[in-house]
């Protein structure tokens, strides 16, 4: 079991809140820091990195594009995520998107992801 020190920041490098979690992964580490400042009453939209020891979370936000031929429509989904990497951003959105169809899969809708997009969220100070 290993102690991570997360510190998370928001605009200008403000320090939002220092969490000190156990757990054997980094990640899990991480995601269990975001419910902590969750319930802490910080709202995520004013998170922009997390960052430990030797690795920082960058914000994503992430939007897929889902096509029903019920209701023969278009329509987007769109969220929030920390990653290390977009690579790995990128993964989580597509997970997001599976998660999507098969939730319609079990109430007899067909969906059909038509593309995901996934761009960092980058701080912009006037």
């Amino acid at each position: 079991m290993n102690i991570f020190k997360v510190t998370v920041y928001g605009v200008c490098r403000t320090v939002l809140g220092h969490y000190q979690v156990m757990n054997e992964s980094k990640d899990e580490a991480m995601y269990i820091a975001t419910q902590m400042l969750l319930s802490d009453g910080v709202d995520f939209k004013d998170v922009v990195s997390m960052e430990t020891d030797d690795k920082v979370y960058n914000k994503y936000i992430f939007c897929i594009q889902v096509y029903s031929d019920r209701l023969d429509k278009e329509y987007y989904v769109d969220g929030l995520l920390l990653a290390d990497e977009p690579q790995r951003a990128r993964n989580f959105a597509q997970l997001q998107a599976n998660a999507i169809v098969d939730e319609a899969a079990n109430k007899k809708f067909a969906l059909k992801i038509m593309g995901i997009s996934v761009q960092p969220v980058l701080e912009v100070v006037i």
